[in-house]
């Protein structure tokens, strides 16, 4: 059953997070985009960057190995590079952590599933690193000669390469690189490692349930249901996919009126039983003519009873709202699969008229209470027709500067296929293709899927992609997106760090010496935003809370702050937010990482002293307790007096 609303209103399921297009928007850790579904799961791993170790050793621990682990561990030991292929559903992204743990790399990453071997070509491998790429979706076809190339590049760094991939065109193995068809492990297992105490009777029971086709993440996943006291049959039902078989026989013989109703919910869910009347009698006005079979002059679309439409074999659940209770009722499908089985037969039947009428009636509904809904409902199209979501939605929506509402329904259908792994990469190429060759409402849109959880999967290009908005415009937006983004990879305990590393990167490029005026205002006005960035509750700034958790950055942070204080313009407003981040280090108990901080900023004489001046005047305006342990902090020189009259600003 669906979150609803929980104030009670009669409204439809309300979006966890909406964020509009009118201006800049500070957020702090938000994620940008309606995923109601993420709020009741951890966030999904990142797809690009360091493998964490808990990840690691979450996935070795219990890892069932198939039938060729040994062969590819062996390939891979001799040729530093193996290519695992096969359908989705084998487990192959547990493999390829599982084989560089194998060989014994010092870390593991994960590079981009976007990347051409081209592009590999030319990246550095460090040596005695891991590398992998998941779900690799190549581009043009690549030559035997391109595939031995990297092999020796690889070697060439003593450093190890997975690629696992779907991709049908990539077939057969080869002495040189190996292309192996990747087969998943035993089922049973499977099962114990991870139900290591189940009966016997369980697993058999298991076994007869679980559909031959069923992805080895789903069964992990229902076997940890089940080790965790849920019954059987509930644990397997979202791993059914002979549902797919029973939803094709119900739409077979359902009536118009049936169908209508199901369709309409696929973009409601959770809508009070009031709203979706309303909406579906709209959708009806609009689609009753174009029906396949249905004349326009006849009774059959006739708009059912609230009883019937939830009754015998009705795919439409009623559920009490959460605070109203039977008074009001909530429509909802008994699984979240349903929604995308039913799209899949609507696209295999429908004709492009009814696809305009739909698209029409989906416009007309949308409102800041529906993004949420409308954009699962786009998403669940997408994996079973992602060319009429780009061409009838999201290019058309991304691009509505006049409808702000549609360019925030597209990156929610974004946000949507970013928590799907067979759409992920999808949606970050289009996002690729709006910053690269967009328009700039695209790139506006862009920018706001880059600072949510596009950019957390995807952490290195998201801050590319983001610094490209930077020098191209809206410089505004990409800076408030990296600024949320920062906010969202500290808080999610993530490589925030990469941010910091790019602006002491583009300080360095854009100093007062050197480079173009422009980028280096728009540098220091960025760095300033980052460096100043509040926590969600406003207690803390992000970077202090990034700090106290991981010391090793203090130089780092050391050096944004230093190209920042360097230039006149932004040096009072970079002490305020060093005064405040040392406050909150203090008040955290991080004082020896404060201290390491200030000693980092602290180059030379000089330096000390112009730093314990700014220091001593920002606490004095703020009023700070704190202002005798910040200045003690640095070390000893003479105070200097203020030189501004009382109650005057610094700025």
């Amino acid at each position: 059953m669906p979150a609803f609303a929980d104030d009670g209103s009669d409204d439809l399921l309300r979006p966890a997070v909406v964020n509009r297009f009118y201006g800049p928007v500070e957020a702090g850790g938000a994620t940008f985009g309606t995923v109601q579904a993420l709020h009741d799961r951890p966030a999904p791993a990142a797809i690009q960057g360091r493998v964490d170790p808990r990840e690691i050793a979450a996935v070795t621990d219990r890892y069932v190995e198939p039938p060729l682990f040994q062969q590819a561990a062996q390939r891979l030991e001799r040729d530093h590079l193996v290519v695992l292929r096969g359908p989705v559903g084998l487990g192959k992204g547990a493999s390829a952590i599982a084989l560089l743990n194998d060989v014994g790399v010092h870390e593991q990453y994960r590079l981009l599933p976007i990347v051409g071997l081209a592009e590999l070509l030319k990246r550095r491998f460090e040596q005695h690193h891991g590398y992998l790429v998941v779900d690799w979706e190549p581009g043009e076809p690549e030559t035997e000669s391109f595939w031995l190339a990297l092999r020796t590049r690889v070697a060439g760094f003593e450093a190890h390469l997975v690629i696992s991939t779907s991709a049908p065109g990539l077939t057969g193995d080869h002495e040189l690189v190996a292309r192996m068809a990747w087969e998943p492990p035993d089922r049973r297992r499977l099962i114990l490692a991870h139900y290591r105490n189940a009966d016997a009777e369980i697993v058999d029971r298991l076994l007869l349930e679980l559909p031959a086709d069923a992805a080895v993440a789903d069964i992990t996943a229902a076997t940890s249901r089940i080790a965790a006291g849920v019954p059987i049959t509930l644990a397997v039902s979202g791993v059914r996919t002979g549902a797919g078989e029973a939803i094709a026989h119900w739409w077979n013989r359902a009536t118009p009126a049936e169908r209508l109703e199901v369709v309409a919910l696929a973009f409601l869910d959770g809508a009070s039983q009031r709203t979706f009347e309303a909406a579906l009698s709209r959708l009806h006005g609009q689609i009753k003519p174009l029906w396949t079979g249905v004349d326009e002059s006849s009774n059959v679309l006739v708009l059912r009873t609230r009883r019937d439409r939830v009754s015998g074999d009705s795919l439409i659940q009623a559920h009490p709202d959460p605070i109203a209770g039977e008074r009001r009722l909530r429509l909802c499908f008994a699984s979240p699969d349903v929604a995308r089985r039913i799209l899949a037969e609507l696209a295999g039947q429908s004709q492009p008229a009814l696809w305009r009428a739909l698209r029409d009636w989906l416009e007309g509904e949308l409102a800041i209470d529906t993004i949420g809904p409308v954009s699962a409902g786009l998403a669940a199209l997408a994996t079973v027709d992602l060319d009429e979501v780009e061409h009838s939605y999201l290019e058309p929506w991304s691009t509505a500067a006049d409808h702000p509402l549609r360019q925030d329904a597209a990156a929610h259908v974004l946000a949507r296929m970013c928590d799907d792994s067979r759409l992920h990469n999808a949606a970050l190429q289009t996002v690729r293709s709006w910053v690269t060759a967009g328009s700039l409402a695209q790139r506006r849109t862009a920018a706001f899927c880059l600072g949510g959880l596009m950019g957390r999967l995807y952490p290195m290009e998201a801050i590319r992609l983001l610094w490209a908005l930077v020098e191209r415009g809206p410089a505004d937006v990409a800076a408030d997106a990296l600024g949320r983004l920062f906010g969202a990879l500290v808080a999610s305990r993530s490589a925030a760090h990469l941010v910091l590393r790019k602006l002491r990167q583009e300080l360095t490029e854009h100093n007062r010496f050197t480079g173009d005026e422009n980028m280096r205002a728009r540098t220091l006005d960025v760095a300033l935003r980052i460096l100043s960035l509040p926590d969600d509750d406003g207690l803390h700034p992000h970077i202090a809370t990034m700090l106290f958790r991981d010391a090793d950055r203090v130089e780092l942070a050391a050096d944004v702050w230093h190209g920042v204080r360097a230039n006149s313009t932004t040096r009072s407003r970079a002490s305020k937010a060093l005064h405040r981040t040392v406050v909150a280090l203090d008040r955290l108990g991080g004082m020896q990482t404060s201290t390491a901080l200030l000693d980092a900023l602290a180059r030379g004489a000089e330096d000390r002293e112009r730093l314990n001046h700014d220091l001593e005047i920002t606490a004095r305006r703020a009023g700070d307790p704190y202002r005798p342990r910040v200045a003690a902090l640095v070390p000893a020189q003479p105070t200097l007096p203020s030189t501004l009259p009382p109650g005057a600003s610094e700025d």
